[in-house]
């Protein structure tokens, strides 16, 4: 689609189509992701999926900001369990959030996400049990269905990870 129609599309929606590609890069659907840019070949998926996101910025003259791979630096500290660097990336993003950003909304629930990981992964589990019902309870109030689902299966996580053997519990 970018590369049919990215001339004819606002920044907005090729903003969204940028990061939709990087976001297939990450997860794996290489089929997609293929189109986007050459595979590194070194095996990082949060390397491959932040390379493809500011190279195809790039490409379109759209500016890189902390919001376009803050988030998949985020997870890839919390993962690699450097929790110092992941919280302050998590306070740089929360400064450059503002309602005026095109999907501010969208953002501050991928912002409880990353934070409710970071919480998990310390070990405090009932603050991130906590942020992510409440977190819910907000998504659901307002009817916004995709999002509540994502952190429905987060919060299943949280509790499996809190107590292993209470796993029908998590479900």
């Amino acid at each position: 689609t970018l590369q049919l129609y990215g001339d004819s599309l606002d920044q907005a929606d090729v903003s969204l189509a940028i990061h939709n590609l990087s976001q297939c890069k990450l997860l794996g659907n290489v089929a997609t992701a293929a189109a986007a840019a050459e595979p590194s070949g070194d095996g990082c998926i949060y390397r491959n999926a932040i390379q493809t996101c500011i190279e195809l910025r790039t490409k379109h003259k759209l500016t890189v900001s902390v919001l376009d791979v803050g988030f998949w630096l985020h997870e890839w500290c919390v993962r690699r369990r450097d929790y110092n660097n992941a919280e302050a990336l998590l306070i740089a993003i929360q400064s450059h959030l503002h309602p005026r950003i095109d999907n501010y909304k969208d953002l501050l629930i991928d912002l409880v996400s990353q934070r409710a990981l970071l919480l998990s992964r310390q070990e405090k589990f009932s603050e991130a049990k906590s942020l992510l019902r409440e977190q819910i309870t907000k998504c659901k109030a307002v009817q916004q269905w995709n999002p509540a689902g994502r952190l429905l299966l987060q919060l299943a996580l949280v509790l499996l990870d809190a107590d292993r053997a209470q796993y029908a519990m998590a479900l």
